[in-house]
């Protein structure tokens, strides 16, 4: 089995920020306030929705991943930890304890941070024992049970105290020579509240209430340190058992020991990576069991098993030779792209001087080879062949291969080094990051990640004995004990709503089925051919004939797409012959040429047949639908050719359900149901897409970053400095007038930014307009559902966007108008199963039902805060989402909250059964998707300079016709 174990590399890096400068969120915080202030708005107060009533415990017996803690009252002191390495000359100290963006670096300081403190703790002891017991994070935060020391003349005062240590004077002295650290500076600063109390007193958890839940950060604070003390400490014969980079994630270095197999993890040979497996843990408040309900307030700590891919500990060379396959003799051009995506970024150090050994991340490759690029020596010209071979005796077998570019600084200007790739080895400890990552490795990795419950279970009991829940030291020394079994509940099942299409009958799904229904007609047709105005084509851009898309199977599926359309009632017009056309695609200009020959030829929609996997040809047609006003729907020609084949009508249903959607049309209802049928309803879902993103996202350029904090937060017209975020959003103001019926749009702004605040304000605008221009009148409530926020930015969300909702509903003339807002979270890591599992059951029958609810026991104490299961979960353990409602003075009850959320997760309209989000909020991550595609596939917008030009060039409200139809569906 592969593991990830081995001594760290000591390596330079970019810290996360410097002891003296405010946070990012505070700095945001101080933003906000005045953009508020110059709108005479007043900023909200962080208080959260009360919970309107106690959960229901149903008769499901479900099992969790939180294992419940219990405690008496303690005492604990806070320090501030700084750990300086001072280094000689004109080099700058290193600030161990300061959060580092490269993993090779963090791990390599917190490495580091940990020799300081085990070398700390042994040369005091006596400091040591008068504390009793530290916990320390490896890097800024260190609690103690009695205080280190106290000032002589106020003994409830602690002492701040600083020391000195050399590097020997550490168990590993090469972790800092290598860093050509010469002394290191200790210093524990000693932290009291704003009473001046430096005593942190943590309630008995059996008698905490909620209230004074609220603000105690100090407890999950310290829970979460606590438990990591033996993941980051134990050492079995000079080993540890853990790489670790917070206290919330770890991996494992020999999974084997704590009960996984070689079938939990993988290896992959094509880039040399491996799957490596490791914890994911927090902590959380909950109401626990077992007490009156309403007064619980309890922690539990959430074990979350983690597969992730790392980069293997080998050679560069290796690594070269895996991602060529071997292939030496490709052309340099590809070589050097093929190679650029597999190691940008990767962390490397030398190996050919080991007492002067260079660590440094790859910034690019140079197609010359060593045998080529020319350095002057000692006023010589030389190669870099030459050079290695004189200087060092380091014959290169492979002088060919493109070279390494590494950033240097010489005399205070910047440089370009170059390295040959057989002189390079790959720093251990560093995960591989998405941009890294090959679709086969992905699609592996997926299906590797994708449990049923019954190994899930397996697992998580696995993942808590490796780090130590119940034999630690510091758990027992502070009187922390935690169960062997994780808590077990009780949860309801919500009943399923009645849905109806065209044919007037109504249908409930099973759930213990596919949890699907079907339409045999559609409720509301389309309406945008119903005066022969306007017509449709059908585009294909696949060459005919060989193995791809044979002429008859085109016109078979043609015919039965008429044919199904007609019995749908969906008003389809039959196809001109003049309007199937057969595109010799080579570029994407024969696209743009039949977008604008159509728009010219009376065309609303056009059907488009792409190469199964040409994502280009699908996002340019998407920027064609925009640029010339004409919708359009792209189908695989593999799904083409096996509706042809086999007859499948049920995925031409499918497309001809997105096709009824996407002009104006809906395909059924839920006509008893209060919450989707209601008239004075607005329900508005919003979603955010981030640049890149996933594992090893690397910041923007500094010059950047100074561009876009220039300007307000507020303001539209604020610089666009690298790809922004998309904020997507729908609402029930779609063209059928149905309050079913969601479509949206999308808006730019700041890159990274959760908060809303330069833009909810007009999302909300937009939307109230939309609903009197479809209704008639303004809503009487207005429920929005945000996606994916987490619990740290309700109190941005609360002091700053409600009160901009509120002042946009009460300029568009809604001064007596209910405000809902729920969070749903579908990247949460509770996990839900049953208590009874058969093992031979396939994945949909060993996870809970569509409609399950928990509301009880692992919720928050005070907050209003549920999980709702409503989609079958076809492959893995269901992931299912949790609810919070931040802000709520329509004063819902829990279960109005929770039937509405489900009501809603039956409101795609494409496919014919529950999803796992509400509709709105679904839908509006297709549309903040759509505005990816659209900035990503329009050629260098230099005439946007602004967020206002985006959205006034890209965004669909500019659109024309198109605007009011959910074009994206």
């Amino acid at each position: 089995m592969s593991t990830i174990g081995s001594l760290a590399r000591s390596v330079t890096g970019t810290q996360s920020g410097s002891g003296s400068e405010p946070r990012e969120r505070t700095l945001y915080e101080r933003e906000a306030e005045k953009a508020l202030k110059l709108r005479n708005v007043e900023v909200g107060r962080a208080v959260m929705a009360e919970k309107p009533s106690a959960g229901h415990e149903g008769d499901l017996e479900v099992h969790t991943n939180v294992y419940a803690i219990s405690m008496g009252p303690l005492d604990i002191y806070r320090y501030d930890v700084s750990i300086v390495g001072e280094r000689g000359g004109e080099r700058s100290g290193v600030l161990f304890t300061k959060k580092y963006k490269d993993d090779a670096i963090a791990v390599n300081r917190r490495d580091c941070c940990r020799e300081v403190i085990q070398c700390f703790m042994n040369v005091h002891r006596d400091l040591v024992q008068h504390a009793k017991c530290l916990y320390n994070d490896l890097q800024s935060i260190m609690y103690t049970l009695k205080p280190l020391q106290t000032e002589t003349n106020d003994p409830s005062k602690p002492s701040q105290l600083d020391f000195e240590f050399s590097g020997n004077d550490m168990q590993n002295p090469q972790f800092f020579s290598e860093l050509h650290v010469s002394k290191i500076t200790v210093s524990f600063k000693p932290i009291c509240d704003e009473r001046g109390k430096y005593v942190v007193k943590l309630e008995d958890l059996s008698s905490l209430r909620p209230d004074i839940a609220l603000g105690n950060r100090d407890l999950l604070q310290f829970l979460d340190i606590a438990t990591s003390q033996k993941i980051f400490f134990h050492c079995e014969q000079g080993q540890y058992e853990h790489v670790h980079f917070s206290t919330g994630l770890s991996y494992a270095y020999s999974p084997e020991q704590f009960g996984f197999s070689e079938e939990d993890a993988l290896v992959f040979d094509e880039n040399k990576t491996y799957l490596a497996l490791g914890c994911s843990k927090s902590t959380h408040l909950i109401e626990g069991t077992g007490r009156t309900r309403r007064t619980n307030c309890a922690a539990g700590l959430l074990v979350q098993p983690k597969k992730t891919p790392f980069h293997a500990n080998c050679s560069l060379l290796e690594k070269v030779m895996a991602l060529l396959s071997g292939n030496l003799d490709m052309d340099k051009g590809r070589m050097v792209s093929s190679l650029t995506t597999g190691l940008k970024g990767l962390f490397v150090q030398t190996n050919h001087n080991a007492t002067n050994i260079q660590r440094f991340p790859i910034k690019g490759l140079e197609r010359k080879g060593a045998n080529e690029m020319q350095i002057e020596v000692d006023g010589n010209a030389s190669t870099i062949e030459q050079y290695f071979n004189n200087k060092y005796g380091r014959r290169l077998d492979y002088p060919s291969l493109p070279l390494i570019a590494m950033n240097s600084r010489f005399a205070n200007e910047k440089r370009v080094n170059y390295y040959p790739i057989e002189v390079l080895d790959i720093i251990d400890n560093q995960r591989v990051t998405t941009q890294q990552q090959t679709p086969t490795m992905i699609q592996q990795s997926i299906k590797k990640c994708a449990i049923p419950p019954l190994v899930f279970k397996r697992q998580v009991h696995n993942t808590a004995k490796s780090i130590h829940l119940w034999d630690s030291e510091y758990l027992d020394e502070a009187g922390i004990k935690l169960t062997t079994e994780p808590i077990a509940l009780r949860a309801h099942q919500l009943n399923h709503p009645e849905v109806k299409a065209g044919d007037g009958n109504m249908q409930r799904p099973v759930v213990e089925g596919s949890a699907a229904w079907r339409i045999n007609s559609v409720l509301v047709p389309q309406s945008v051919f119903a005066d022969g105005t306007y017509s449709w084509m059908l585009a294909c851009f696949v060459q005919l004939g060989g193995r791809g898309l044979s002429e008859p199977d085109l016109h078979k599926f043609i015919q039965l797409l008429e044919d199904q359309a007609k019995r749908r009632g969906l008003k389809l017009p039959a196809l001109p012959g003049h309007h199937l056309r057969l595109v010799n695609f080579r570029s994407k200009e024969d696209i743009s040429a039949l977008f604008q020959e159509a728009s010219q030829s009376g065309i609303a929609f056009m059907l488009c047949i792409h190469a199964d996997g040409d994502d280009l040809a699908h996002h340019f047609i998407k920027k064609c639908e925009r640029d010339y006003q004409i919708i359009s729907q792209c189908v695989r020609a593999g799904t083409v050719r096996n509706v042809a084949a086999k007859q499948q009508r049920l995925t031409v249903d499918n497309i001809l359900n997105k096709t009824n959607v996407k002009l104006g049309g809906i395909n059924y209802n839920l006509p008893r149901s209060p919450f989707v049928t209601s008239t004075d309803i607005l329900i508005i879902g919003i979603s955010t897409n981030h640049p890149g993103g996933g594992i090893g996202e690397r910041p923007m350029p500094e010059a950047e970053t100074l561009r876009s904090e220039t300007l307000s937060v507020s303001s539209e017209e604020s610089i666009v400095a690298g790809p922004p975020s998309v904020v997507g959003f729908a609402a029930n103001v779609g063209p059928t007038k149905l309050p079913f019926d969601f479509v949206g749009d999308f808006m730019y702004q700041r890159a990274r930014r959760e908060e809303k605040v330069n833009i909810i304000e007009s999302i909300v605008g937009k939307c109230v307009g939309y609903f009197k221009e479809v209704r008639g009148s303004v809503p009487r409530r207005v429920v929005i559902y945000r996606n994916g926020c987490s619990e740290g930015q309700f109190k941005m969300i609360l002091k700053f966007e409600v009160p901009l909702i509120q002042c946009a509903l009460h300029s568009a003339g809604c001064d007596n108008v209910g405000l809902t807002l729920i969070v749903s979270n579908k990247l949460q890591n509770v996990r839900f199963f049953n208590k009874q599992i058969q093992p031979n059951a396939k994945p949909p029958e060993q996870n809970i039902k569509p409609g399950t609810v928990i509301d009880t026991a692992v919720v928050h104490p005070s907050n209003c805060e549920f999980f709702l299961n409503s989609h079958r979960t076809l492959q893995g353990t269901a992931r299912t989402p949790k609810y919070t409602v931040v802000y709520d003075d329509n004063k819902f009850s829990l279960m109005d909250l929770e039937e509405m959320s489900y009501h809603l997760c039956f409101g795609h309209q494409i496919i014919n059964s529950i999803v796992s989000l509400p509709a709105p909020v679904y839908i509006a991550n297709e549309y903040a998707k759509r505005g990816r595609n659209l900035f990503n596939y329009y050629d260098a917008p230099r005439d946007m300079e602004t967020f206002a030009d985006l959205n006034q060039k890209l965004c669909l409200e500019h659109a024309g016709w198109i605007a009011p139809h959910r074009v994206n569906a």
